[in-house]
């Protein structure tokens, strides 16, 4: 483990993580632990393939309100995303100007209804995996 998380922070731009076999529970605590109380510089975020849901979306929700969070791509195609954690998603992205691309493709219990709530962001983020 390298403890310089405090040093570097401000400086990682990417992370991908992808097929990592990540649970929802570890990934929640990875998100929030990015979710800074200075500058953050990260611009993608890439958690595809893995066992996403409630708890990683909660803390998606609170690093995407953090006015300075710098996330521009968030991919979570491939997770166990469903309509619960749209809404918390949608509820943060009202308050989020910085983010241009959602991948939720491949999640295939997010409904009509999910994908519906998340259409109202066309034109600001282009979301991957809409069923229009």
């Amino acid at each position: 483990n390298n403890n310089n998380t405090n040093n570097n922070s401000s400086s990682l731009e990417r992370i991908e993580l992808d097929c990592n076999d990540i649970d929802d529970e570890s990934a929640g605590e990875l998100i929030a632990a990015l979710n800074p109380h200075h500058h953050c510089n990260l611009v993608k975020l890439s958690l595809v393939g893995n066992n996403i849901g409630k708890n990683a979306c909660d803390a998606l929700g609170d690093l995407l309100r953090n006015p300075k969070c710098r996330l521009k791509e968030l991919y979570l195609n491939r997770n166990s995303i469903d309509d619960g954690c749209v809404s918390v998603l949608v509820d943060a992205l009202v308050e989020n100007s910085v983010l241009e691309k959602l991948d939720l493709s491949s999640n295939s219990s997010i409904t009509a209804a999910g994908w519906q709530a998340l259409s109202t962001f066309d034109g600001k983020v282009k979301v991957v995996g809409a069923k229009h």
